[in-house]
């Protein structure tokens, strides 16, 4: 798999990773998750891989860590597989990170952006509005100042 076939994981995310085990899943006939445990196990001693995750990470149901995408691959392909899916995985992550990073950095520039926005829309609806208060200002002023001359000159 990996000799025959060049591979680019650049790019890949998490939804790439989980279609590219089971891709490879398929391509090896479909182990059984018991088989890919025993084969990993044979691989790798220090392997921990159960059935449950092999089937959770089939169903794309939750990313794993490093070394049980490795011990995965190792269980389904050998030890080829198992450094694709290593590679496949760092991409992944990285690619995941540099996402969540970027969707955050939008969030909080769109957040800043609609509260300069909504101070700058203050301002401007109080200078707007600035003909309205003079005009009521000067009514008032003037109805004082008639007011008062009235009295003056009446008395």
């Amino acid at each position: 798999m990996g000799d025959e076939e060049d591979y680019s994981f650049e790019g890949m995310n998490r939804a790439g990773f989980f279609a590219y085990v089971r891709t490879t899943h398929e391509k090896f006939d479909k182990p059984k998750y018991k088989v890919v445990v025993e084969q990993a196990k044979e691989q790798d001693p220090q392997s921990t891989l159960s059935t449950s995750t092999v089937s959770d990470v089939l169903r794309g149901k939750s990313f794993p860590r490093i070394e049980t995408a490795k011990w995965l691959g190792l269980g389904i392909g050998g030890e080829q597989v198992g450094r694709d899916f290593e590679i496949a995985w760092r991409a992944a992550r990285t690619n995941h990170y540099n996402e969540a990073r970027d969707d955050a950095l939008h969030a909080a520039d769109r957040a800043q952006r609609r509260s300069a926005d909504s101070s700058e829309s203050w301002w401007r609806d109080i200078w707007s509005r600035r003909g309205q208060v003079t005009a009521a200002l000067s009514t008032a002023v003037l109805s004082v100042v008639v007011a008062l001359l009235i009295q003056f000159y009446w008395r």
